[in-house]
């Protein structure tokens, strides 16, 4: 339900309170002067009754409007944060589309020979001589993706082939 109709239905049948009372305040005054002269207490009365009675349907109307307006505030912070939300949500599922994508890739590859030199070290790799360097010392696979900025996976391949060369000359990758 829109707030907007809700509060304009609900001034327009306030309006349409105020209108009828108003005639009936206008017939009342209208009624000739003898009758006015004699009950002109009663009718007294009758205003002042008819006039707390506007005064409360102001005051209901002014505090049932601030209240659809609290809610109303409160639904448009709840819609922005769940559009954030979708907007997190839909930036994840394009990355992860995005490796799996790299994977299938990967997976479709041939399988190449790379020739690994003595302790599983490629000639002239540098990062993975860090990260065999960094393994000695008692580094864990997660501290030392880290320290050399490479995805843990990366790290843990580069270690395999270390303990793979140490088997075989070569390596089916």
């Amino acid at each position: 339900m829109n707030w907007g109709y809700f509060v304009i239905l609900c001034v327009f049948n306030l309006l349409g309170l105020m209108a009828v009372t108003g005639i009936m305040m206008a017939v009342i005054l209208r009624r000739d002067a003898s009758e006015r002269a004699l009950n002109s207490r009663k009718m007294q009365e009758q205003e002042g009754k008819l006039r707390k009675v506007l005064d409360e349907i102001s005051n209901i109307t002014t505090v049932l409007y601030g209240e659809i307006e609290q809610k109303k505030m409160r639904v448009q912070d709840v819609l922005a944060e769940a559009d954030q939300k979708i907007l997190l949500l839909n930036n994840m599922k394009s990355a992860v589309e995005q490796h799996l994508a790299a994977v299938r890739q990967l997976r479709e590859q041939p399988a190449l020979d790379v020739p690994v030199a003595r302790g599983g070290i490629r000639e002239g790799d540098t990062v993975a001589s860090k990260i065999y360097a960094m393994a000695d010392q008692g580094y864990n696979v997660i501290e030392i993706a880290k320290k050399v900025r490479k995805p843990k996976g990366e790290v843990e391949l580069i270690l395999n082939l270390r303990t793979a060369g140490t088997r075989h000359e070569t390596v089916k990758l």
